[in-house]
């Protein structure tokens, strides 16, 4: 299998990894899709068979770069939007270049359940549980294990998907905080998305019959947490991390379990890694192929799983 790159746009960030024989070898983060693109030009040119696999905040389905530039014409809502020329551009490095669906167009997903919500999940949300089933399969779990919702959660939001044996099968979308803003107290903050997570977890044990909840923090909520924690403020039940209070919130409904990191440079890479895996598994033997094709079967053997 050729290297792969696999790269997610979760704006304001680009995050980017280089992945041989499903092996992470290179991490970078880059503030602007310019900076990116030239990392990207090098990469493209000194490896010219490389695969490159991307997970954008569109609503799109599994498709390649060449084909989605052909029916689409990219506009922007938001003023300024690099996703645009970014895409134009990166088109002309490499004719091996696929975009990672959403979650409403996942396979698994029943026809019912796309009906409920404008989105179940970004492509982002979808390659994080990628990086981390494929982390699971390496630890020889089977598929049949792999039942738990996936809790992403960030300083202002939070997406829940639902995973039944190992697809999915479900998702929340992204929960945002929309009339929160930089001078609203953290507190209230997070006292609204527990009140929020908790109507999500209570309909998916209703719906799902699932318990078990795999948690995984972004970094900025650590960092806050540490700069309150070197603010000097008392240790209380107040001044715990944001993760402690999740998981000893709901510690009497559900069985909470730490997204794994091998190592703190993972952190804010699971989703440009899960890309990364996903290119890997367009070749022809190994588990990065086995997680694709299971993830990813032909449409008439995808049972609809409920």
């Amino acid at each position: 299998m050729p290297i792969s790159i696999g790269i997610d746009y979760a704006p304001p960030r680009w995050s980017c990894c280089l992945a041989d024989d499903e092996t992470i070898i290179e991490r970078n983060a880059f503030k602007s899709a310019a900076a990116l693109l030239r990392h990207l030009e090098q990469l493209c040119s000194l490896y010219p068979e490389a695969v490159l696999m991307l997970a954008l905040p569109l609503e799109i389905e599994r498709q390649t770069l060449h084909d989605y530039l052909m029916r689409t014409q990219v506009v922007s809502a938001v003023k300024d939007d690099p996703l645009p020329l970014f895409l134009a551009t990166i088109s002309e490095f490499s004719q091996q270049i696929y975009l990672v669906p959403a979650v409403q167009h996942l396979p698994h997903i029943p026809v019912h359940r796309q009906l409920l919500r404008p989105t179940l999940g970004t492509s982002t949300t979808f390659c994080m549980l990628v990086s981390l089933v494929h982390f699971m399969r390496q630890q020889e779990a089977t598929w049949t294990e792999m039942n738990f919702s996936l809790l992403s959660l960030s300083a202002m939001s939070y997406t829940l998907l639902v995973v039944k044996n190992g697809r999915v099968v479900d998702g929340t979308g992204e929960r945002l905080l929309q009339r929160a803003s930089e001078q609203t107290e953290r507190a209230a903050i997070q006292q609204a998305i527990l009140e929020q997570l908790t109507y999500d977890l209570a309909g998916i044990m209703s719906v799902h019959q699932l318990e078990d909840v795999v948690l995984l923090v972004h970094p900025e909520v650590s960092v806050a947490d540490e700069a309150e924690e070197q603010a000097g403020e008392e240790q209380d039940q107040q001044n715990q991390s944001y993760q402690e209070k999740i998981i000893n919130h709901f510690s009497d409904l559900y069985q909470f379990f730490l997204y794994p990191m091998s190592e703190k440079s993972v952190a804010g890479f699971e989703a440009a890694q899960g890309a990364a895996l996903l290119a890997q598994g367009l070749g022809t033997s190994g588990l990065a192929v086995e997680l694709s094709r299971y993830l990813f079967p032909s449409s008439s053997s995808c049972a609809r799983a409920m």
